[in-house]
């Protein structure tokens, strides 16, 4: 009930171009692993899309009671300059000898972090570099910037890898993300927190294409700022 209420409001304040969303801010800041309808178990694999300087990935390793009890998470992070603050930020917390993290993928037992956007299908793409909002530069309909690799999510997990949780936050390109990690997500049903504010029909067709994937989801969204950003939509199996 509270997610047909959020959502109303969402749709009225878009219709009528209304700002401000402190009356249905919730759990400030707190967004992707402190909601009641989201619970956790001990083998956790953790999908971080749009991992900027790997900070949701040390913060569920936390939620869950320590690094030991993650078992594994994969970072995507496109922007070259975030994927080496990255890397070391990781390797900080979870006590790794500094590794070389020059060829477009760090991993250890613990993670792998990949310098590559996620997409429907495989490729490269110029690139829109403006630090905590980089993004495929069609997405801001402009084609400059410098090239990034795109990968399918469903290309880059191992197939014995059962991941539990998917968390998208990549500006724009959540949809042609999830086409791409479709059997994943068909397969292991795992939870999901999508942004959905890049787009303005993000609020529909975020939760339409999840729909379409999987039919056995259920929706729940929250506004975690009093500002535009962090409108997180989440999917969970009843």
């Amino acid at each position: 009930e509270k997610s047909v209420y959020i959502y109303d409001q969402l749709v009225e304040k878009a219709k009528y171009n209304i700002g401000g969303y402190k009356e249905l801010c919730e759990n400030l800041y707190g967004q992707y692993f402190y909601e009641d309808f989201l619970t956790f178990g001990k083998e956790e694999v953790f999908v971080d899309a749009g991992a900027f300087h790997g900070e949701d990935t040390i913060k569920f390793a936390k939620a869950l009671g320590g690094a030991e009890n993650l078992k594994r998470s994969y970072l995507f992070e496109p922007d070259e300059v975030n994927y080496g603050e990255c890397a070391k930020e990781l390797y900080k917390f979870f006590s790794i000898n500094q590794l070389d993290f020059d060829n477009g993928m760090a991993e250890c037992e613990k993670f792998t972090l990949l310098r590559s956007g996620l997409y429907d299908k495989p490729g490269r793409s110029s690139f829109a570099s403006y630090s905590e909002s980089s993004a495929i530069s069609k997405v801001y309909g402009v084609e400059n910037g410098g090239g990034i690799s795109l990968v399918r999510l469903d290309d880059v997990i191992p197939e014995w890898e059962k991941v539990t949780y998917i968390k998208m936050d990549i500006e724009g390109s959540e949809i042609p993300a999830l086409e791409g990690a479709r059997n994943i997500i068909t397969k292991h049903k795992p939870k999901l927190a999508i942004c959905s504010y890049h787009m303005l029909d993000d609020l529909w067709n975020i939760p339409m294409k999840i729909h379409e994937i999987c039919p056995d989801y259920k929706f729940y969204i929250r506004c975690h700022t009093p500002v535009l950003y962090d409108k997180v939509l989440y999917a969970v199996m009843d």
